[in-house]
């Protein structure tokens, strides 16, 4: 959901989440939920997807150092779907 600090207040406010529960009808909050609610997912752009990339790689790196395999974001899924990887 996105932030609201009306949304919030109206929502987290002590007493008037239970006033709220008892005199709003359930269909009539889910509506107002909705508008709240976002309707497409993000996407991250190529550029971000890269350096994220990059930046995972690098921890990924460290971490097979440590457990003695290469590890990269490409291979993650393989070499951590196979046996049990111990520290060295």
């Amino acid at each position: 959901m996105r932030k609201s600090p009306l949304r919030d207040f109206l929502t987290y406010a002590p007493g008037i989440s239970q006033i709220r529960q008892y005199l709003v009808p359930q269909a009539v909050r889910d509506r107002m939920k909705q508008s709240w609610q976002m309707t497409d997912r993000p996407e991250l752009s190529a550029e971000n997807v890269a350096a994220l990339t990059d930046l995972f790689d690098q921890d990924l790196a460290q971490l097979g150092d440590k457990l003695g395999v290469s590890l990269t974001c490409a291979n993650f899924d393989d070499i951590t779907a196979g046996d049990w990887l111990t520290w060295s």
